[in-house]
């Protein structure tokens, strides 16, 4: 198996393995918006150094599982929320 199909198969059990529909579409979209990012380089070359670093801390504490999903911080905050 090659490098590539071994990280193909990796990627797939992760998202096989992923019961939230809230993080799966997380996920989702992020694998989107890097793929944008790559097609559309221009955009992150116009990006500052601090903002390009604060995106890449973004992403790593995202992948470690540092972060709230939309439903648990509408439930927190439900209090407060007009309606």
């Amino acid at each position: 198996m090659s490098k590539l199909e071994l990280l193909r198969h990796q990627v797939h059990e992760l998202v096989n393995q992923i019961d939230d529909e809230q993080l799966l579409g997380l996920l989702h979209q992020t694998a989107v918006d890097g793929i944008f990012l790559e097609r559309d380089n221009y955009q992150w070359d116009d990006l500052s150094e601090r903002d390009k670093a604060t995106i890449l801390q973004s992403l790593e504490e995202m992948k470690a599982g540092r972060f709230l999903t939309h439903e648990k911080v509408m439930k927190k905050h439900a209090p407060w929320r007009f309606k």
